[in-house]
């Protein structure tokens, strides 16, 4: 998995994840954490899964953390562009009734900005 910094447009964060999301997250090894840092759970994040080719349980389990973490943090985070294959995996652990997604950029901007 690569997480890559998109922009930084003061009120809104945009992030592109690619390839296999299948990190297994341990101590000190966070990648939004380490992208952002820990004030970065504050903000609003968008993160686009357009180049996401796979996801697994560990890839699911870190979108969780993620999501918990901008919600104790005060920010949101909102994850849009999904593939096909991996909107089917998403939908069958039914993520989406848990966290915010969105068909595209611009739906996950008004969303984020509601």
């Amino acid at each position: 998995m690569k997480l890559i910094l998109v922009a930084d447009e003061g009120e809104v964060v945009r992030l592109s994840c690619e390839g296999q999301i299948t990190q297994m997250v341990s101590q000190g090894n966070e990648p939004m954490a380490n992208l952002l840092g820990q004030a970065g759970f504050a903000r609003k994040v968008l993160l686009d899964l357009g180049k996401t080719t796979f996801i697994n349980s560990s890839g699911i389990s870190w979108l969780l953390i993620c999501h918990k973490h901008f919600t104790q943090g005060g920010g949101q985070f909102v994850v849009h562009s999904v593939p096909p294959l991996v909107s089917q995996v998403l939908q069958f652990v039914r993520l989406p009734s848990i966290m915010h997604f969105a068909a595209d950029e611009a739906s996950a901007r008004a969303l984020a900005l509601g």
